[in-house]
């Protein structure tokens, strides 16, 4: 008895699904932002300027312990200062697999000045919508 090869038919169903390979970085830092909210503002909350100016603001720490957050968080990354030469803002930039993207949140959300002397704005409730994430 001979057994008859049957044929598959080929369908779109039926072939192999193409592995996209998205940049999933940029979805990766929208997800810890609600994190990086809350890092900010703890940072304010305790950030005690007594109305006066306050030699260096809190960018730098919040910058900082942003970093650390996604740091632990994502894998393959590297992190670097952001800004140039005169920039008095603390930001920060994420790079994986030669791509890379700005994580800040802008001064002018939680404190006024300039240089090296800022005050804090008064009341401020940080948002997930405070948090830029755009690609360099």
């Amino acid at each position: 008895m001979k057994i008859k090869q049957r044929k598959k038919k080929t369908t779109s169903k039926h072939l192999p699904k193409k592995r996209k390979n998205p940049n999933t970085l940029k979805k990766e830092l929208n997800e810890l932002r609600s994190d990086m909210v809350n890092i900010a503002q703890k940072i304010y909350d305790d950030w005690d300027d007594d109305d006066e100016f306050s030699v260096g603001g809190i960018c730098d720490s919040i910058a900082d312990e942003i970093s650390g957050l996604i740091d632990s968080k994502l894998s393959n990354i590297e992190i670097f200062e952001g800004g140039h030469d005169g920039d008095d803002h603390a930001w920060i930039i994420v790079e994986r697999d030669n791509i890379q993207y700005g994580v800040n949140i802008p001064s002018d959300v939680y404190e006024i000045g300039g240089g090296y002397n800022w005050r804090k704005r008064k009341n401020v409730v940080f948002d997930i919508d405070d948090v830029e994430i755009f690609k360099i």
